[in-house]
């Protein structure tokens, strides 16, 4: 058996955090299920990876194993009746989205938490729901030049590289 058997997460998070934390909640045996756009998420259709023409990014493949996959409209009357009806069964819902968004879209952890109390409700942004650096991307590559790591690696005279460890604001 394992550790979260029986436990259901709702994953509306897109990249990197979001992805790779409830990817690790389904290695630990939850069921996760991934809400994506109805075009899927972005990721799925990004040339990275060797991915090209209808090949799925192999990113996006690592960070969404152990999940399933639905494509909802949140935009939408019925998107939204369909995500409540699965909040109501879920024990966390986790999301990325930019700060405001989440309450835009009537998932916000007010909305939720009055449709299920006991809802876990995970909100990750790059540099927090407030403060100056509120609506900026919140991307490792952006934190890692931000933070001046990028100018410990590499050698004098060239740009500086990309470190080799993935960085998060939290």
């Amino acid at each position: 058996m394992n550790i979260l058997s029986g436990i259901r997460v709702l994953d509306c998070s897109i990249a990197m955090a979001g992805p790779f934390a409830a990817q690790r909640l389904g290695d630990l045996g939850a069921d996760v299920i991934k809400v994506e756009p109805i075009s899927g998420e972005w990721q799925r259709h990004a040339a990275a990876g060797g991915a090209t023409g209808n090949q799925i990014n192999v990113s996006f493949l690592s960070l969404n194993r152990n999940k399933r996959s639905l494509a909802v409209d949140l935009k939408a009357a019925e998107g939204k009746a369909l995500l409540v009806e699965m909040v109501k069964t879920a024990d966390v819902f986790l999301q990325n989205y930019r700060p405001g968004v989440a309450e835009r879209l009537g998932v916000d952890y007010a909305t939720l938490s009055a449709i299920n109390p006991r809802l876990i409700y995970i909100s990750m942004s790059g540099y927090g729901e407030d403060g100056p650096y509120r609506s900026y991307p919140g991307q490792d590559l952006l934190l890692q030049g931000m933070s001046g790591a990028m100018l410990s690696a590499g050698a004098e005279g060239q740009p500086p590289p990309r470190p080799g460890n993935i960085w998060s604001t939290r």
